[in-house]
Order: C-alpha cells, then structure tokens, then sequence
C-alpha cells in the first residue's frame, strides 16, 4: 500500500463544474463526496414590480419582487423597515426563470404612508456575494380627517371666540371653509382658514359653527356650538 495526497484542480470554472466529487483508490476505502457550488452573481438587485404609487387608502397593495439571474438561485425576504414581512420564496417559486415573491396586503391606511418595503436577495454565500436588495417607499393618498375636538365652546358675553379646525389628509384639503349656522337656520359662509376667531361676540352670534375640509378623495366636516352668556 501507498500514502499520498491526491489533489483535484479545476481551472476556468464553469457553471457546469457544480457537483459531487468523490476521490476513490484502490487501496483506500470510499472517501466521502465533495460538493462544488459554483456561485454566479446576480445581474443586479431584485426588482420590484407593480403598485402604482400612489396609493389610496382602503385599496390593496400587491408588490412583486423577483431577482436578476444568479447562481444558486437567491432567497428573497420581504421587509418592512427592519421587521421581516411575511413569508420567503422557495425554490419553486420561479416568474419567467428568475425566482419571485409577492407581498400583499389587502387594505393599506393613512398609517402605511412612508412605509419602507425592502426585498433582499441572498445566493447564501456572503463571503463571495453580499445580499442585495430593493426598496420601495408607500405614498397613500386619504380623503380629511379631522382631529377630535370641543364640540361645544361657552364664553361670556364681549369675549373673543376662536374655534380650531385641525384636519388631516394627503393631499393637503384644497379647499377649507367655515359655516355658521344661525339659531334661526340660516347659514352664512364664516372664512375659509383653518382658524376662526370672533371677537367680541354677542347672543346673536350663537349657533353651530361648521368647519369643512375637501380634497379629490372625499371630504370631512365638525361642529362646535357657541354659547354667550349674557
């Protein structure tokens, strides 16, 4: 019998060369198998397919990533910010050859504007490829909200009344007006900020005073009533 080493040196590497190889003599005994893994870099970061941005709210957001090319084929992760979202791809989760994932969410709000979705793309050898990724940033338009506020407002008889219309909405409200409703039902357009302020208010300037804001996704309004003491 014989000792040795016995190397095996492949130049050019090919994607073709990925496999088992196994060294076998006569006088040794089966040798255990060595796997090859060629790593192929990806083209390019994952791209990112799909949802029109803007968004409305109360509509579904469907996003797909799918990666350049590459071997082995990469993983892909959904992020939102730095919280992993939902689940990852698996092998046979292919769109044209390349490996693909979708992120759905039936309803997006207010609350998903500025939100940070990343796709991540890993072969799974960071020594030799470094994971690379994509990111997408929400913009979810929303018709007016308005902020909680006093629905009623009593003040004495002379004082100043200032009444606050605090509204929320993307876009901005192209239009913000104020009514009073007089205790007699007649309605009188007030001013169109969003602050207003009567200054040395009487009992004949009682009423329901409305603020109401608009833009191209709908329209909210809030009323607070004014009391004067005499």
């Amino acid at each position: 019998s014989s000792n040795g080493e016995y190397n095996l040196q492949i130049s050019r590497l090919k994607l073709e060369d990925s496999g088992k190889y196994k060294c076998s003599t006569a006088s040794v005994p089966t040798a255990e198998e060595a796997v090859l893994t060629v790593v192929v870099p990806m083209a390019g970061p994952p791209e990112i397919l799909g949802a029109e941005l803007p968004l409305t709210s109360g509509h579904e957001l469907l996003l797909r990533c799918r990666s350049r090319g590459g071997h082995p084929p990469p993983r892909l992760v959904w992020y939102n910010g730095t919280r992993e979202f939902g689940s990852t791809n698996s092998p046979g989760d292919t769109d044209d050859g390349q490996q693909s994932l979708e992120l759905f969410s039936p309803r997006v709000s207010k609350w998903d504007n500025g939100a940070n979705f990343t796709c991540m793309a890993d072969q799974g050898f960071p020594q030799l490829v470094k994971p690379t990724g994509s990111s997408r940033i929400l913009r979810v338009n929303w018709k007016p909200q308005m902020k909680d506020g006093p629905s009623l407002v009593s003040i004495g008889d002379g004082d100043t009344a200032r009444f606050f219309c605090d509204v929320m909405a993307d876009p901005a409200p192209s239009d913000v007006t104020w009514i009073w409703r007089k205790t007699n039902g007649v309605e009188n357009v007030m001013g169109t900020s969003s602050i207003l302020t009567i200054d040395h208010a009487h009992t004949d300037d009682e009423g329901v005073y409305i603020c109401k804001a608009s833009n191209m996704f709908g329209k909210a309004q809030r009323e607070i009533r004014l009391m004067v003491k005499g």
